[in-house]
């Protein structure tokens, strides 16, 4: 069996595989499994499992005995990337040998070293580029894509051209999350990062499909914070277990609200940023996500440069990448340095900035005022501390910036915007 029949029979096996993988049809020398597989995208795009019975009710050009070859030509799905890597460096050794036979023949045809370069030099971008499907663009196509989206957004009559965020003046700020842009919100540990997130992919949630990669708590947790702001349900008492008997009906309503939203997780601690990447991708592919929320920058494992600062720029640079390619918002959450406690936060303040400012589209941070430090009551006493909330726009590269005032309830673990804020 060849390396390109076994990957096929793999994603038969598990169709996950086909996820997670970065081929394209031209990878494949083999007419046949050349053709299986673009049958098997045209399935996924449509969001149909891929079995032999759908491939061939959709190509029936494929012979069913060989299918069924293909499907047990490999006992485990669990080694795909040995043979993702053997098709690729195949597909590019042959890209290189049309290169080489390109030189021979434009010498041959008489053509000068200049125009012979050329060639080859287009041919090496095409090379560099096969994955992305990139190229140079003139500035009228590039004029008519703007009018395009222009005419889109004049269509929408005032409505929102991106995904909310679930907050009103961040919404007229950022003209919601929008497609192939990097967005950072960054706060200091235990100031509501992971609470500001869940609001916003919820919020989204209503209308968009939403995918959440957790590197630092588990989905459980998640869906402990989900439930407890949407039932309004003291996030403590759901942990304890102390809760009420009629809280049940609450908790039963909001979950069954929340079970009819397109929302998805993925929550391997300390994840590498390869995997990370990769369920971007596979979200966006299988599941088809319009967005995607990872939390936090500073908890992907990446360690091949040799300072921290590198590693989060090779990081950042990689979700901008990301973002571009799949055509999505990223929205990752940042943390602070320690020494930014206290006044209020810029992003110079992120840890590890830097590379991180360059590549993010947008920063914004969280901020906690305390507004009665100092103060006692009658008997002397300090009074529990009173604070406000701010989220600072620091950086938005197509827009303005400002602050908006927030009210967080930390008992519930909910953002909420505070009217009339300046």
């Amino acid at each position: 069996m060849t390396d390109e029949i076994i990957l096929l029979g793999q994603i038969f096996k598990d169709n996950n595989v086909f996820y997670k993988i970065n081929l394209l049809p031209d990878d494949f020398a083999d007419p046949k499994t050349r053709a299986l597989f673009k049958t098997m995208c045209f399935l996924s795009e449509r969001s149909i499992e891929i079995d032999e019975v759908a491939v061939y009710k959709t190509n029936q050009s494929l012979n069913v005995a060989w299918l069924a070859e293909v499907r047990d030509s490999s006992p485990t799905a669990a080694n795909y990337e040995f043979y993702e890597r053997r098709i690729k460096d195949a597909a590019n050794k042959r890209r290189l040998s049309h290169i080489s036979r390109l030189i021979s023949d434009e010498l041959a045809a008489g053509k000068s070293a200049n125009e012979v370069k050329e060639a080859v030099e287009t041919e090496l971008t095409n090379l560099a580029t096969a994955a992305r499907g990139w190229d140079v663009k003139n500035i009228t196509d590039v004029l008519v894509k703007t009018m395009d989206v222009i005419e889109e957004r004049f269509k929408l009559q005032g409505k929102l051209p991106g995904i909310t965020t679930g907050f009103g003046n961040l919404n007229e700020l950022l003209l919601g999350f929008r497609p192939r842009l990097l967005y950072i919100f960054g706060a200091r540990p235990s100031r509501g990062k992971t609470a500001l997130m869940l609001n916003m992919a919820i919020a989204a949630s209503a209308g968009f499909r939403v995918g959440i990669i957790n590197t630092e708590s588990a989905n459980q947790e998640m869906g402990m914070r989900i439930l407890s702001s949407h039932s309004s349900i003291n996030s403590q008492r759901l942990a304890s277990g102390q809760i009420q008997q009629n809280d049940f009906a609450r908790l039963s309503h909001s979950s069954g609200e929340l079970s009819k939203r397109n929302v998805f997780f993925y929550d391997e601690p300390n994840a590498s940023l390869s995997t990370v990447i990769s369920k971007c991708r596979e979200m966006r592919r299988k599941d088809k996500v319009d967005i995607v929320f990872i939390d936090y920058l500073q908890n992907i494992n990446f360690t091949e440069k040799n300072t921290e600062r590198e590693n989060l720029g090779v990081i950042s640079g990689r979700l901008k990448q990301t973002a571009r390619q799949l055509e999505i918002p990223v929205v990752c959450l940042a943390q602070l340095r320690r020494d930014a406690e206290g006044g209020r936060p810029s992003m110079n303040d992120l840890l590890g900035s830097g590379k991180i400012e360059q590549d993010a589209d947008v920063i914004s941070l969280i901020w906690w005022q305390q507004t009665n430090k100092g103060d006692k009551d009658q008997a002397g006493n300090p009074l529990p501390p009173d604070y406000r909330h701010w989220l600072i726009l620091d950086k938005n590269r197509d827009g303005m910036t400002g602050d908006c005032e927030l009210h967080f309830a930390k008992d519930i673990v909910k953002f909420t915007e505070v009217e009339n804020n300046t």
